[in-house]
C-alpha cells in the first residue's frame, strides 16, 4: 500500500504518517519545507519505513501535478491520500468585522485548494484503478470559530468538499474527514492561555489532544475497517463539540 501525506513535516502530518508507516504503508511524505520535510523523512526511514520526502506547494497546481506524476512513476499506484495542509496564519480576531480581506482569502487558499488539487490528481488514478482512499483533515472549529471566522468557513468548506466527493467517487473510492479538537501543535502557540483554558473547561475528556490521536483515526479510514465508511466526518475532540 501506498500513501500520500501533505504537511508532512507538521505535528499531525508526521503523525499520520508514522502511524500508516508503522502498518505497512510506503510514503510520499510532502511539505513547503524541504528542511523540514528532509528531516521528517530521516527520521521515519531511521525507524523502518519507506519513506520518499518530496517538497511541494500543493495549493500551487503546477506543483501538486509534479508531486503526482512523481509519486507514480516512483510506486505505480497510491492507495491512500491524505491531505493535512491547512491551519490559519497570523493572529486571532476579536471578530468577524476586523478581519482583513486577504487573511480571508489566505485562509481559503491554505485550507481547501491543496485538498482540491490533489484529490483531482490522485482521485481520477484511484477511480480508474477502482480503489483508493482520501481523508481530509477538517477541524471542531467547522462549526464556528470566535476570532476565527475565516478558518472555520474553510473548515467547513473541507466538509462539504468531502461530502460530495464520496458522492461521485464512490463505489471505488471512499472519502472521509477527520475534524480535530485542540491538538497540542504549533497552532496552540497563537493561543493566549486564558482561551486555552477555556477551551479546556468545554472538554468532557478535560485535556487536549496529540496528534497520534489525530493519526489512529486516520489509519482507521485509510484502512480494510473503514470500508464501508464514506462521507463521514470523525471527531478526535475529547468529546467537544459546537463552537468555539
Amino acid at each position: 500500500m501506498v500513501a500520500v501525506v501533505t504537511g508532512a513535516a507538521g505535528a499531525m502530518g508526521g503523525a499520520i504518517a508514522a502511524e500508516l508507516g508503522a502498518r505497512g504503508h510506503a510514503l510520499v511524505l510532502a511539505d513547503i519545507s524541504g528542511r523540514r520535510l528532509a528531516e521528517a523523512g530521516d527520521r521515519l526511514t531511521a525507524h523502518g519505513r519507506a519513506a520518499h520526502p518530496y517538497r511541494c506547494d500543493v495549493t500551487d497546481r503546477a506543483e501538486a501535478e509534479a508531486l503526482a506524476t512523481a509519486a507514480l512513476a516512483a510506486f505505480g499506484r497510491v492507495d491512500v491520500l491524505v491531505n493535512v495542509v491547512g491551519g490559519y496564519r497570523g493572529r486571532m480576531y476579536e471578530d468577524v468585522l476586523d478581519i482583513p480581506l486577504d487573511r480571508f482569502d489566505e485562509a481559503m487558499r491554505l485550507n481547501l485548494r491543496g485538498t482540491f488539487n490533489l484529490t483531482q490528481l490522485f482521485g481520477r488514478h484511484m477511480r480508474e484503478r477502482g480503489h483508493g482512499r482520501i481523508v481530509n483533515i477538517s477541524s471542531v472549529a467547522k462549526d464556528g470559530a470566535s476570532g476565527q471566522a475565516d478558518y472555520a468557513a474553510a473548515k467547513a468548506g473541507v466538509v462539504a468538499f468531502t461530502r460530495s466527493c464520496a458522492l461521485e467517487l464512490g463505489p471505488a473510492v471512499t472519502v472521509n474527514a477527520v475534524a480535530p479538537g485542540v491538538i497540542r501543535t504549533s497552532v496552540m502557540e497563537r493561543i493566549p492561555a486564558d482561551v486555552q483554558a477555556r477551551y479546556r473547561e468545554r472538554i468532557p475528556l478535560a485535556d487536549f489532544g496529540d496528534p497520534v490521536d489525530v493519526a489512529r483515526a486516520v489509519a482507521f479510514l485509510a484502512g480494510d475497517d473503514g470500508r464501508y465508511v464514506t462521507g463521514e466526518v470523525i471527531h478526535v475532540s475529547g468529546g467537544f463539540f459546537g463552537c468555539l
